[in-house]
């Protein structure tokens, strides 16, 4: 299977699962960085890094602690350099 997304693609988060949709996590319209993917069966595949910390976690010690957490490929969408600033304005 082919995956959506690659390591080191930057990515912005536009939809939050019922997983980790709550108070304490601040994802939407936030910017990150693909770090790692994962094989298993999950359907949270993609361990992002968030570029300001989000209350997250290090995503098995494949990012830095705070700033990383695993998504589906539902919840994100590829980032360009245009439409970074739009992106964290909210103008999405």
């Amino acid at each position: 299977m082919v995956d959506k997304f690659k390591v080191g693609d930057r990515v912005v988060m536009v939809e939050t699962s019922d997983y980790y949709n709550d108070d304490s996590h601040d994802f939407i319209n936030n910017i990150a960085t693909v770090k790692y993917i994962t094989r298993s069966s999950t359907k949270y595949k993609y361990a992002l890094q968030f570029d300001k910390r989000v209350n997250g976690h290090s995503s098995g010690g494949h990012t830095k602690y705070g700033h990383g957490w695993d998504v589906s490929e539902d919840d994100i969408r590829l980032a360009s350099p245009n439409n970074w600033d739009e992106i964290i304005r909210g103008k999405n």
